[in-house]
C-alpha cells in the first residue's frame, strides 16, 4: 500500500457525508466480528473466539514459560479478503471522501492503489461496497498468481508493474502516471481533474489498529492471562502494521513494549537503514518473493515509523520455511509465509527470555501463495485444521 490517486485538488472540496453514507461507513467499521486469538504456552494451544475458549496439545513446544500470542487476521470469515487490511480501508475511504478527495458513483473518481496483493484485495472490496466503480490496482507481475487473481475477483482493474523490482516497480509506475497526467493538465488547481496523491495529505489512522490491540487485551483477560504485551514481533511490508500497532500498544498499556522486526538476512533493509547506510536496490531474490519486497524503496515512500523499532531479527529464507512448516504443520494455522518468519523469530526470542508475552499477527492465509486463487477455499477458511482437530479429538487432546 503506497499511493491512492484522486481527481480533485486537495482542500477545495470538503464534503459533509449524508446520513446514508455515514451509516454505510458505520456498518463497515463497526459491524464486523472480532477475529480469534491463539496462545501457545509450552505445548498447550488455546484458541479464543468471541464466545468460546478451546484448548488442546500440539506437537511443538514454546519454551521458558513464554507465551506466543497470535491474532488471527487471515480468516476470511472475519476479514473477507483474508488480511487485516479489511480493517483499515473503510477508515481511509471515509477520510478521503469526507475530505472531498473522492466521489462515489459510476463515472466519478477513479482510485488507484499500489499493492503486493493483500492491500489491493481489501481496497477493491471496500471500493465496491462504497460505490466506487473505477478502481485500479498496480501489482507486481511476479507476485504470487493467486494474489493477482484475488484482486480481480474483488473487482479490481489490474495493471502489472515490472517483474524483479518489488514495490519500487509499482512506485515508479504510479509516479509515471502522475507525470503524464500533469503534462496535459498543468499545475494543481488549474484543472479539477488533475491527479494528486491523497496520501500526501492524509495520514494512516491509528484507530483500526487500536481496536485490534483492544481485542487482544480483552481476549487475554477472558483467558485469565495478564493484560499486557511484552514484545511485539512483525515484519515490515509498507510499514503500516508494525508502526501503528506499536503506537497503539504503547498508548494503551502501562507496561513497556519491546518492538522487534523480522527481516531477511539475505537483504537486511531495516538493519541497513538503522546503521545509517543505503539499502541495496535488490538482492537477486527469487521472483516469487521479489514482488512483495521493499528493496531500494526510499524510506519516505513507506508508511514506516522507524522510531518505534527497538531491534531487528535477521532470518534466512530457509528459516522462514522452517517456521512455515511449524505454523501450518504442527499448529495447523493455514497461514502465509510472513507468519513463518514471525513464528521462528518468536521461538528464537523465547529461547533467551523467560515469562514474556510475545504478540504477532497472522497477517494472511496460505491461499494467497498458490498458483491460482480459489474463492471457495478462501471464503471457508476458518482455521480449518486446528478447529476440526479440537472437535474431532476432544477426548484425547482436551485439557482442564
Amino acid at each position: 500500500m503506497s499511493k491512492i490517486i484522486q481527481m480533485f485538488p486537495s482542500k477545495k472540496n470538503p464534503r459533509i457525508l449524508s446520513e446514508d453514507r455515514i451509516n454505510l461507513y458505520s456498518q463497515l467499521i463497526n459491524n464486523r466480528p472480532i477475529t480469534p486469538m491463539a496462545v501457545l504456552e509450552g505445548n498447550l494451544f488455546t484458541l479464543c473466539r468471541q464466545n468460546s475458549v478451546t484448548r488442546w496439545r500440539v506437537p511443538w513446544f514454546f519454551p521458558n514459560g513464554n507465551r506466543l500470542i497470535l491474532k488471527l487476521e487471515h480468516l476470511s470469515d472475519y476479514n473477507p479478503t483474508g488480511s487485516m487490511y479489511d480493517r483499515l480501508y473503510p477508515y481511509l475511504f471515509r477520510q478521503w471522501e469526507s475530505g472531498g478527495f473522492i466521489v462515489p458513483g459510476e463515472g466519478n473518481t477513479p482510485v488507484i492503489e499500489c499493492s503486493a496483493g493483500n492491500a489491493g484485495a481489501a481496497f477493491c472490496r471496500t471500493a465496491v461496497k462504497l460505490g466506487y466503480r473505477n478502481h485500479i490496482i498496480l501489482i507486481p507481475k511476479d507476485i504470487y498468481p493467486a494474489r493477482i487473481e484475488q484482486v480481480g475477483f474483488f473487482g479490481g482493474n489490474v495493471r502489472l508493474s515490472p517483474a524483479n523490482q518489488g514495490e519500487l516497480g509499482y512506485i515508479r509506475m504510479i509516479e509515471d502516471i502522475f507525470r503524464e497526467d500533469a503534462k496535459g493538465k498543468g499545475r494543481i488547481g488549474r484543472d479539477l481533474t488533475r491527479m494528486i496523491p491523497v496520501t500526501n495529505t492524509i495520514r494512516v489512522p491509528n484507530e483500526p489498529y487500536a481496536r485490534l490491540v483492544s481485542e487482544v487485551h480483552d481476549a487475554l483477560i477472558s483467558m485469565g492471562l495478564p493484560r499486557r504485551i511484552d514484545t511485539f514481533l512483525f515484519g515490515i511490508g509498507a510499514g503500516n502494521t508494525i508502526s501503528q500497532v506499536s503506537l497503539a500498544l504503547r498508548a494503551m498499556q502501562k507496561e513497556p513494549v519491546d518492538v522487534q522486526v523480522v527481516e531477511f538476512k539475505e537483504c537486511p533493509f531495516i538493519a541497513t537503514i538503522r546503521a545509517g547506510k543505503k539499502p541495496p536496490a535488490n538482492g537477486g531474490w527469487p521472483s516469487g518473493d521479489m514482488g512483495g519486497t521493499i528493496f531500494g524503496v526510499p524510506l519516505e515512500k513507506l508508511n514506516l515509523r522507524l522510531e518505534v523499532i527497538d531491534g531487528v531479527l535477521p532470518l534466512t529464507s530457509q528459516e522462514r520455511e522452517e517456521g512455515r512448516a511449524l505454523t501450518n504443520g504442527a499448529i495447523g494455522l493455514c497461514a502465509g509465509r510472513p507468519t513463518g518468519m514471525a513464528i521462528i523469530g518468536a521461538l528464537k526470542l523465547a529461547r533467551r527470555m523467560h515469562n514474556r508475552q510475545i504478540l504477532s499477527i497472522v497477517f494472511d492465509s496460505v491461499a494467497k501463495y498458490e498458483d491460482h486463487y480459489d474463492a471457495v477455499m478462501d471464503v471457508n477458511f476458518e482455521c480449518a485444521k486446528p478447529i476440526r482437530m479440537s472437535e474431532r479429538e476432544t477426548a484425547r487432546l482436551a485439557v482442564a
